[in-house]
């Protein structure tokens, strides 16, 4: 009996790894897109006599464009750390109590760090934020 358990978690594991893998190839796709996107932003002159109006649009697509980016980039670190989770055996396990994430959350996050009450209670901690002097 214990082998066919063995057996069953192991092919679950092997469905996350998959899973995990499938988001982390399709994450790092939209990362490397929203790069060249920005990029292209970037490198665009702003064109002479432009309303201002129309400068500021380009400021804010140009920032919301950063800010995807980064969430992206963000997106494929979690996956890569759920992924290496995974092979220690440590997938599924809240960070900060050490309790099993529901699978309902992992089902919904599947690189879910940490138990709801827990993420709560990180969500809510505050964070430093350096002055500007």
């Amino acid at each position: 009996m214990p082998q066919q358990i063995k057996e069953r978690n192991e092919a679950r594991d092997g469905g996350r790894a998959e899973t995990l893998q499938r988001l982390l190839s399709r994450h790092e796709a939209e990362l490397v897109a929203r790069r060249h996107l920005l990029r292209d932003d970037l490198a665009l002159e702003p064109g002479e006599g432009r309303a201002d109006m129309e400068s500021s649009a380009d400021t804010a697509i140009s920032d919301a464009g950063a800010v995807l980016l980064e969430v992206t980039a963000r997106t494929v670190r979690s996956i890569e750390d759920a992924l290496r989770r995974l092979d220690r055996g440590a997938y599924g396990r809240c960070l900060d109590c050490d309790s099993p994430i529901p699978a309902v959350r992992l089902q919904a996050l599947p690189f879910a760090e940490r138990c709801c009450v827990c993420q709560e209670q990180h969500d809510d901690a505050p964070r430093y934020v350096p002055s500007i002097t």
